[in-house]
This record gives C-alpha cells, sequence and structure tokens, in this order.
C-alpha cells in the first residue's frame, strides 16, 4: 500500500510532471487541504503568493 504519490520521471521526459501512484481520494484530499490553507491561512498564502509570482501553477 502506498500513500505518497510517485513522479513519472525519466532522463528523456521535459515538462510538466504527472503524478502516479498512492491512493487518488488521499491525493485528492490533502490536495483540496492545502487550498483552503493557502487561501486561509496568512503564513501560507503569502508562501502561495510568492510562488505564483515566481510562475509556479
Amino acid at each position: 500500500m502506498r500513500l505518497a504519490p510517485i513522479a513519472h520521471d525519466g532522463g528523456a521526459l521535459r515538462g510538466k510532471r504527472a503524478i502516479g501512484g498512492g491512493r487518488r481520494l488521499l491525493r485528492y484530499v490533502l490536495f483540496q487541504a492545502a487550498l483552503v490553507a493557502a487561501h486561509h491561512n496568512s503564513v501560507l498564502k503569502a508562501f502561495a503568493d510568492h510562488q505564483r509570482a515566481a510562475g509556479k501553477s
């Protein structure tokens, strides 16, 4: 049983990463929790804004 997502990387792969493995529902719940935290927690909001300003998605 895997909880952590696994990045599908390779030497020839370039661009956006695709995440696979782990539990889909768990990944979804953690992502939603991170979005809510980035919206309501001032420290995480500042970090998210800094990442977006640097061009991160």
